[in-house]
């Protein structure tokens, strides 16, 4: 039986298969309509379908041309990692290196334009090169640094890589859900490029397992999720095995997990509130006959025995109802 990580690789490089199948379906609208199936249904598929094109295509260039890597070392090992957990002086900060942004660069300095299209092509299809941060020589720890203590340091600065990309998921999925009915191409291909984007990023922390079927494409002492590992382990007295598989499944599930949730919730709250609109419907008409339509009136002021009492938005409302009661 395969393992989740062969899986993942095996999707990884299966994409166009994908993308090839969906490509004919997204201009097959007459035929499904003469198939008889239902216009919600269709209009959901290829909705769907051209989100997963367009959540692909901009996935594979956010992370193929070093975005998502810079991403990953400058707001998540730089900033979240070495500027909470050390202090530095201007002479002696922290240093990322991205390979990915030095090509594109390249592509800006091409002195002719057949070197800057060879240059432009080499950044957009040549893979990611990966990336790394390097703390330096901090002066002094942050409060927060010392309140973790040399292993909490060292497991905080490797999972702060993950993160960024992590909370963009989450915010894109969350977007992208509410968007789908008034935007559904645009709804899904935030949904897509996040849930693509997340199994990428999770065959990176299957890595730290061992698996033969994926091996690291970093040294030992360098990938970020053996080290956090490490680091767990010996702070809680856990396997390293056990704390890399928990970290590999949160990494790959949690966005597919979030965006069922998200789905199936908003199948259940839109009939849910229909209703509730309509009783609150039922409420007002009956308060209105009971307490008379000045109650409920957003405009002038509300007839009272005392001259200078208008209403005010809240106690208005207060005040005019304890009178009719």
């Amino acid at each position: 039986m395969p393992t989740l990580s062969q899986i993942l690789e095996w999707y990884s490089s299966s994409k166009f298969v994908f993308t090839a199948c969906a490509l004919p379906v997204v201009f097959s609208r007459p035929i499904l309509k003469k198939l008889g199936i239902n216009p919600e249904s269709i209009d959901l598929m290829l909705n769907g379908l051209q989100g997963y094109l367009i959540g692909d295509l901009v996935s594979n260039i956010f992370i193929s041309t070093g975005f998502e890597t810079a991403i990953h070392e400058v707001m998540g090992h730089l900033i979240l990692g070495c500027h909470m957990l050390y202090r530095y002086t201007n002479d002696n900060v922290p240093e990322c290196v991205i390979p990915d942004i030095k090509k594109f660069q390249r592509i800006l300095a091409s002195p002719t334009l057949p070197e800057m299209y060879e240059n432009f092509f080499s950044w957009l299809l040549g893979g990611t090169q990966g990336g790394g941060t390097y703390i330096g020589q901090p002066n002094g720890i942050t409060k927060f640094g010392e309140y973790l203590g040399p292993e909490g340091r060292d497991a905080w600065f490797h999972i702060t890589g993950s993160l960024p990309t992590l909370f963009l998921s989450t915010y894109n999925v969350n977007l992208g859900m509410n968007l789908r009915k008034s935007n559904p191409r645009l709804g899904w291909a935030l949904i897509f490029f996040s849930l693509i984007t997340n199994f990428s990023n999770s065959r990176y922390a299957w890595q730290a397992i061992g698996d033969s079927s994926c091996p690291p494409s970093v040294g030992v002492d360098s990938h970020d999720f053996i080290k956090f590992s490490k680091a767990i382990s010996h702070i809680t007295g856990l396997k390293e095995s056990s704390i890399a598989t928990a970290t590999a499944a949160f990494m790959t599930f949690y966005i597919p997990l979030l965006t069922l949730y998200l789905y199936l919730k908003s199948k259940q709250v839109s009939p849910a509130t229909g209703n509730t609109t309509h009783a609150t419907n039922e409420t007002v008409e009956k308060n209105q006959q009971k307490l008379g339509p000045t109650f409920f009136s957003t405009q002038g002021p509300v007839p009272s025995s005392d001259p200078g009492f208008e209403r005010t938005p809240i106690m208005g409302f207060i005040s005019n109802s304890s009178a009719a009661l």
